[in-house]
């Protein structure tokens, strides 16, 4: 993940066809164990979790998982970054519409 999170951020916010594409590899590899995915959202750096977050909609759809909702909750305040802060609590919104 953290490769894909590096490759996202070189990505031109132009380009969508590449931005499309690393946007389904890091959901694809999420998607493959929850207890790993929830792991690493807990101890992932704040670029990764900042890029991770843009699948967390999508992850709460295909796992429906109230651990999901709380990894996010419990993440929102463990980077004193503001707009992070916002952006996680905005994402944590849309996914409890799938549990």
């Amino acid at each position: 993940m953290k490769r894909l999170a590096e490759e996202a951020e070189a990505i031109d916010p132009q380009n969508e066809v590449l931005w499309e594409i690393n946007f389904n590899k890091r959901l694809a590899e999420l998607k493959i164990n929850l207890d790993d995915t929830i792991n690493y959202l807990d101890t992932c750096s704040k670029q990764e979790l900042d890029w991770a977050s843009e699948t967390f909609e999508d992850l709460s759809e295909y796992f429906k998982s109230q651990r999901l909702i709380e990894c996010v909750e419990r993440n929102i305040t463990r980077f004193p970054d503001e707009e992070l802060q916002k952006q996680l609590q905005m994402e944590l919104e849309y996914m409890k519409h799938y549990i």
